[in-house]
């Protein structure tokens, strides 16, 4: 049984969720139902777009026309009543981003307001229309192989043939009209594509040509449609892809995930990657079994670091393993950038990112656990090059934990080359031995690359460690290395 408390956080998270959902399942064009919605958008996302730095939810916006774009106009005249009613925030020139859309993706230029030029053909897949679509497939110019050209749009590198593009839109009426006059081929993007449009008989057509695949999942959580998802986990074992549901934040499909996978410590370490739920999500998680305080407290010190997020800070927190929040920071933040910056050399992925001193209590760094290991020995562990470079001035490269090992050890260890290589820039003692007699290049004998990388890097053209080191692991290592070394 799963311990994780799905019921809480869904409950914590509803009304917003409830909300993003009819975002990008979005079904009006009238203004009066345009302005009503803005309404409880606007009462949704204010405290948002005024309390966040970096909150851009005319990018969300932008996501759902993605895999919606038949009420595009819509979707745009919402993302104008937000640039009207906060001009302060410079919403990235978006005053432009309506023509724009249209233009690059539908190939439409707007000569007035609300006047559209589009193919009468892609009209009627759009709208389903088979009145309009049929006297066309008559003419001499048409061919039933003829693709629609939506450049990168919607999230496909190519063009859609019209069969495609019916199973984009759900136009189920157009779909087998196309089947029956022509048999046009069902691909396996147009059992994909099924998954945004929606459409029940059209999916179960398509299904019985394809077997679903993560793509499938992508665009199901793409839609908001959580049946979808359950059906791809439940029937075919298609996991969640929690990179998507941040990515076009679909609130419930992330919490599914991590109820299924009982992953708690994964959930919160993922949730700062979610800046703009993780306030509601991670101030209703109940009370949790002791062995999550320590990663807890870690990402509520990164969040009210770096979002003010409340007043928590854990810098004095130490758990029964001896592990301080700077250890939790190398072991489970190792893809959030921002979380080591001082400046933006170091924040290359996020634009947003200031200045940031998190952690900048000095006492951390070198404070070792029961197991004698710094927070520097998980980050080698755990290939966590990011925070070796960030920890590369402040740690002690030198320490050795119970076992005697410094980090450059569990680096060699862990296989990482590039997690090595920072490490070993920084160690002065690289021969160090541990209680077992062993210094770190001894580590790497059955491990050809990250062995040949230490005694002589190509890149940096440094060589770490001489031939009487490499002599000495000879005995102890695989074939290619000990040709390696006869051959130096």
């Amino acid at each position: 049984m799963s311990e994780f408390p799905y019921d809480v956080l869904m409950n914590s998270a509803k009304e917003y969720n409830n909300t993003l959902c009819r975002l990008f399942r979005l079904q009006i064009s009238s203004d009066s139902d345009i302005n009503a919605f803005f309404k409880e958008l606007d009462n949704q996302i204010s405290k948002y777009i005024e309390g966040y730095y970096g909150y851009d939810f005319l990018r969300i916006i932008s996501n759902a026309i993605k895999g919606n774009n038949r009420y595009i106009k819509s979707y745009l005249k919402l993302m104008g009543r937000f640039v009207q009613k906060y001009p302060q925030y410079h919403w990235k020139n978006i005053s432009s981003i309506g023509e724009y859309i249209l233009d690059k993706y539908f190939w439409i230029r707007l000569t007035k307001p609300n006047q559209t030029k589009i193919s009468h053909l892609l009209k009627s897949l759009i709208y389903d229309d088979v009145k309009l679509l049929a006297p066309l497939t008559e003419e001499d110019s048409f061919s039933h192989t003829d693709s629609i050209k939506f450049n990168d749009f919607p999230c496909v590198e190519r063009q859609l043939s019209l069969l495609e593009t019916c199973c984009y839109y759900g136009s189920v009426n157009c779909f087998k009209f196309l089947r029956t006059k022509f048999s046009s081929e069902i691909t396996e993007l147009c059992l994909q594509l099924s998954f945004l449009g929606g459409n029940p008989d059209i999916m179960s057509e398509c299904l019985k040509h394809h077997k679903p695949d993560k793509k499938c999942m992508q665009y199901a959580i793409m839609s908001h449609n959580i049946d979808f998802v359950t059906f791809l986990m439940n029937e075919h074992e298609i996991p969640i892809d929690v990179d998507y549901c941040i990515r076009y934040d679909n609130i419930q499909a992330f919490l599914i995930h991590y109820d299924q996978t009982n992953d708690i410590a994964g959930f919160i370490a993922k949730t700062i990657e979610y800046p703009f739920v993780c306030e509601f999500i991670l101030s209703a998680l109940p009370e949790i079994d002791k062995k999550y305080q320590g990663i807890l407290y870690c990402a509520k010190t990164i969040l009210t670091n770096r979002y003010h997020y409340t007043n928590e800070e854990y810098y004095d927190f130490k758990d029964d393993s001896g592990k301080t929040i700077l250890h939790y920071a190398a072991i489970y933040f190792r893809d959030v950038d921002f979380v080591y910056c001082d400046d933006f050399d170091y924040c290359d992925d996020f634009d947003y990112c200031d200045d940031f001193d998190f952690l900048s209590n000095s006492s951390l760094f070198d404070m070792q656990d029961n197991e004698g290991k710094t927070a520097l020995y998980y980050a080698a562990i755990n290939g966590n090059k990011n925070f070796v470079k960030w920890m590369a001035d402040r740690a002690n490269f030198e320490i050795s934990d119970n076992e005697g090992k410094i980090p450059l050890h569990y680096a060699v260890i862990s296989g990482n080359v590039k997690t090595t290589l920072e490490v070993i820039e920084n160690t002065y003692c690289i021969r160090k031995r541990d209680n077992n007699s062993k210094f770190p290049l001894q580590y790497a004998v059955n491990d050809t690359r990250m062995f040949e990388s230490l005694v002589f890097d190509y890149n940096t053209r440094e060589k770490y460690y001489e031939l009487e080191d490499a002599l000495e692991c000879y005995q102890d290592a695989n074939t290619d290395i000990r040709n390696f070394i006869s051959n130096w």
